[in-house]
């Protein structure tokens, strides 16, 4: 039976990272020796100070029912020592601290059980343990036996955390195995080497949350045992490599580097991030890793595998090592480097998600370059496990399409059959939108067929299409009825007058808000019965989209006419000409910002007619009335601040509108009301838009026909005999866009 040598073996040069020097050597041959001497610290507790404490003794206990109890380790080599079968070193207290010789030029560790003996660190209430020292915050050796037992474990300082030792490598541990436990809320590890260290049938066991900070989290071999969060009650982060190594006999060190490391991820705040390997000197008598790690992945635990770099040290053999069993449950795999290449020997699970690194690759035949996850086999449960394949670092402009996205996953997802061929595994691809084309969607089944495929509109083009149609929505609703733009003329001077009303309002368009304010004036020439005149306006829109903002301007000038006979009948005609500005700030679903801006020009036109019918004997009407109303919005050309380039076709128009106003008026003529209700419909309203960069294009149609109703409540009110006020309150329902409300109030002066 070979002496397993301790990890300081590799760490001198230039033999690489396992190499023992004979000073190396003689310190492990020596370590009974060492550890016979005496080992006196001080120890206070709770402020009282005991000098020259010697803790290696049948039996060492302080610190019971203590507040805090402070050990320190100053040249005596440990802070804490059990060297002998029989000699238990206990120490209770709600906070406890103990600390290595850090001026030692050998580093000792801070605490050690060693042959058997055994220590035990706090118990239920103990809320804080901190260890510090050079060399090792913990090590179980020969048979020795550590247990913690705290609200919160901090061990740091050193060059590894925790270490378990047996010197034997058999199959099964002997009874009695050198053994650390730890059973704490909270744990972090730091340590400039490796956070956890599993050697020669030594066993660790940790629950609880964990935290590993070290360039090797977890370095095991010899048919070790590391168990790590069993219950998967605790939340576990490890950010380091696993390394199942030895330097072989010839360093006093075994031969055999397999071990067993179980980890439980078992919540989104979970993830390992290192890489797995194996190094043995060259003619070593084993060389393969059988048990290894089984990793349990599940509540969106996220598993970051690092491609591993070989050290090429002189006499070893080193290299990448599957995974040997993963268990899936809806945890995460991340492959974030394109080239990269994931091995696990053992899938089980129902599955979950992995998300693979890409780049853009015309050579490959569906455009993209993947890292890929090679499974050896998988064990089917009830259910055969299930992936959720994600694509990043490129955008589905970088995909030829969705049936290449299909095969870019089958490619990237393989299984092993046993005869060296590779099939695939059921699973879902997708890629994030681009700027052009939208997120891609490709369904694989076990044997690799393509069982569905999609591609979602993208949401920065449906928003330029929102965007479009608002403004053309906006350019619609400019074209107003009479008794809107200038009251109740009726009960008004026949006389020339001019007039101006401010509008505020909101509409709504599918996932589009716009809230907006209008200044209209106007002015008119009577002539007997008919009317004639201008008017200009101003309107200044906000809008909301679920991914960005507009700002919007209208501005718009036009002539009016009208004839308003003795008997109740009426026409109104208005032609405008209109100037839309907007200035857009998007982004898409990966983050993307397109911001731009363009401005486009439309005419509209509109003739009314209406019949104001007295209820006799009363001061109320009765006022069916008809309108008809065209239009067209110029198409515009623009290209975004991301260099997608747009085409937003013409949009024609033709509503009709029907409408019922019931009303009265005063007896004196200061005054009326009315309420009104009206029936729209379009019969054009399709805007069509391309959308195109590098010679992927995209064209969508966007339909605004269709019936709507509007309901208003309004009035006029004479204050002399040349000044009227005037307003109305109007809401709309129904298809294509909603007016939430809108408010407007406006003044008359006759001359």
């Amino acid at each position: 039976m070979y002496l397993l040598a301790s990890s300081r073996e590799k760490k001198k040069k230039p033999a690489g990272r396992f190499c023992l020097t004979a000073v190396a050597a003689a310190l492990v041959m020596a370590l009974p020796c060492i550890a016979a001497s005496a080992n006196l610290v001080t120890v206070t507790v709770d402020g009282v100070v005991e000098n020259n404490i010697d803790t290696d003794v049948s039996s060492f206990e302080r610190g019971q029912g203590a507040g805090t109890v402070v050990i320190d380790g100053t040249g005596a080599k440990h802070g804490i020592l059990a060297d002998a079968d029989g000699h238990t070193a206990t120490v209770f207290g709600n906070d406890i601290t103990v600390k290595g010789d850090m001026t030692l030029a050998t580093a000792m560790e801070t605490v050690r059980a060693n042959n058997k003996g055994r220590v035990v660190l706090g118990d239920e209430n103990t809320r804080m343990i901190n260890l510090t020292g050079p060399d090792t915050g913990l090590l179980a050796r020969a048979g020795g036996q550590i247990a913690v037992q705290t609200e919160k474990l901090v061990i740091s300082g050193g060059n590894y955390g925790i270490w378990a030792q047996n010197n034997t490598q058999d199959p099964t541990a002997p009874d009695g195995a050198a053994s650390i436990t730890i059973r704490a809320s909270d744990t972090t590890i730091t340590a400039k080497e490796s956070g956890i260290v599993a050697f020669s049938n030594g066993k660790i066991d940790i629950s609880g949350n964990l935290t590993v900070n070290a360039p090797t989290a977890i370095e095991v071999r010899g048919n070790s045992t590391t168990t790590i969060n069993q219950d998967g009650q605790g939340t576990v982060v490890l950010n380091g490599d696993i390394a199942f190594a030895t330097p072989g006999p010839a360093q006093n060190s075994g031969n055999i580097i397999d071990a067993a490391v179980n980890i439980n991820l078992a919540n989104a705040d979970s993830s390992w991030t290192g890489s797995l390997s194996k190094a043995y000197p060259d003619g070593n008598a084993h060389t393969t890793v059988d048990t290894g790690v089984n990793l349990a992945l599940s509540g969106g635990a996220q598993w970051n595998p690092v491609s591993y770099a070989s050290e090429g040290a002189s006499g070893m053999q080193d290299e990448e090592l599957a995974l040997n069993r993963l268990d899936l449950n809806g945890g995460v795999v991340n492959i974030r480097e394109a080239g990269q290449e994931v091995k696990v020997s053992n899938l089980a699970g129902t599955g979950g998600t992995v998300n693979i690194a890409a780049k853009a690759d015309s050579t490959t035949g569906t455009g993209i370059k993947t890292g890929t996850l090679a499974i050896g086999e998988v064990t089917a449960g009830s259910d055969a496990p299930r992936l959720s394949t994600r694509f990043t670092g490129v955008t589905a402009d970088d995909v030829n399409d969705a049936a290449a996205l299909g095969a870019a996953a089958t490619a990237a997802v393989t299984v092993g059959d046993g005869t060296g061929n590779a099939g695939t595994i059921a699973q879902t691809a997708t890629v994030g939108e681009g700027l052009v084309k939208g997120e891609m969607s490709a369904t694989v089944d076990e044997n690799g067929i393509i069982i569905a495929q999609s591609e979602a509109k993208n949401t920065v083009t449906d928003s330029l299409q929102k965007i479009g149609a608002m403004n053309f929505l906006s350019f619609r609703a400019q074209t107003n009825d009479v008794s809107r733009r200038m009251g109740d003329l009726r009960t008004m001077p026949q006389a020339d007058g001019a007039w101006a009303r401010a509008i505020a309002g909101q509409s709504e368009y599918k996932n589009i808000h716009n809230t907006y304010q209008t200044l209209q004036i106007g002015g008119d020439k009577r002539i007997g019965n008919f009317y004639v005149g201008g008017t200009a306006s101003y309107t200044d829109g906000d809008g909301k989209l679920h991914n960005g903002t507009t700002d919007d301007k209208n501005w718009n000038f036009g002539i009016y006419g009208g004839w308003i006979n003795d008997d109740g009948q009426y026409i109104d005609v208005i032609v405008k000409r209109h100037k839309l500005e907007t200035d857009f700030d998007l982004h898409n679903t990966s983050g993307t910002g397109v911001s731009g801006s363009y401005d486009t020009w439309g005419t509209s036109a509109s003739v009314e007619y209406g019949w104001r019918v007295g209820i006799a004997g009363t001061p109320y009407y009765l006022e069916p009335q008809a309108e008809f109303m065209i239009g067209h919005l110029n198409g515009v050309n623009y290209r975004t601040g991301a260099g997608t380039d747009v085409k937003q076709e013409g949009i024609d128009t033709a509503v009709g509108r029907l409408g019922l106003a019931a009303g009265w008026v005063s007896p004196e003529k200061t005054g009326s009301a009315y309420i009104k209700a009206s029936v729209l419909h379009d019969w054009e309203g399709d805007a069509r838009t391309r959308v195109s960069k590098n010679g992927v294009s995209r064209s969508y149609t966007e339909e605004m026909g269709g019936t709507w109703g509007e309901f208003a409540l309004g009035g006029t009110w004479n204050i002399n005999k040349s000044l009227a006020a005037y307003g109305e309150v109007e809401t709309t329902a129904g298809s294509p866009v909603r007016t939430t409300y809108q408010v407007s109030g406006g003044i008359r002066y006759s001359f």
